[in-house]
């Protein structure tokens, strides 16, 4: 599955649980990275399930546009 950055879509897990991007937030606590000639940050993305249950997740991703650590 892969992820939407786009906080009005509707996204839905594994378990058929609805989410969305709730918020994104670039990590202060990593330097920056040029690759390509462009300078890229790390990233951390909270989505936020819509559903009964509630609850949140988040992502981290790496200066290369992967996911490192949920």
């Amino acid at each position: 599955m892969k992820l939407s950055f786009d906080p009005t879509i509707i996204q839905y897990g594994k378990l058929n649980r609805p989410f969305r991007l709730y918020s994104i937030s670039k990590k202060d606590s990593t330097k920056s990275r040029f690759i390509g000639g462009v300078e890229k940050w790390e990233w951390v993305a909270e989505f936020k399930y819509l559903d009964e249950q509630g609850g949140t997740f988040k992502i981290e991703i790496d200066n290369q546009d992967e996911i490192k650590k949920i």
